[in-house]
């Protein structure tokens, strides 16, 4: 079986907080934006590769009928892993140290899909936990 991860969901706060970081500090390009925006769309994405996207739920979305909400102490998701290339991997890096967002933990390397990788891992604005990889 050959099996490829299509997307994830984030559910947001602040979608536009979560797009600046995603897009514009790690240079994922967004999807469906202006439509988004014009509200011809319920949500944004941003693009990991051909294959793989991020969706932004705003909150009408998963709070639903309850209207329950995620509050900071809840856990979205434990983390999601980003595989890079090593330059790219070295460039958001020191990106992220030039936006004064240092690593959580590492860079240490941990075991994944493809074995053995060097991580980081940093939170975005809603506290999300996000492991940037590469490997050897």
């Amino acid at each position: 079986m050959k099996a490829v991860l299509d997307h994830i969901v984030i559910n947001a706060f602040d979608v536009e907080v979560l797009l600046r970081f995603y897009s514009d500090l790690l240079e994922f390009p967004s999807v469906r934006l202006e439509e988004w925006k014009q509200g011809q769309v319920p949500f944004p994405s941003v693009r990991l590769n051909e294959a793989t996207i991020i969706d932004l739920f705003p909150a009408k979305l998963w709070k639903g009928e309850s209207n329950a909400v995620r509050d900071s102490t809840t856990l979205n998701v434990n983390h999601f892993c980003i595989t890079l290339e090593k330059g790219d991997w070295d460039h958001l890096v020191k990106k992220l140290a030039q936006h004064n967002i240092q690593p959580e933990s590492g860079p240490k390397v941990l075991f994944g899909a493809k074995g053995n990788g060097t991580s980081v891992y940093i939170r975005d604005p809603e506290n999300n936990l996000v492991e940037l990889r590469y490997y050897d």
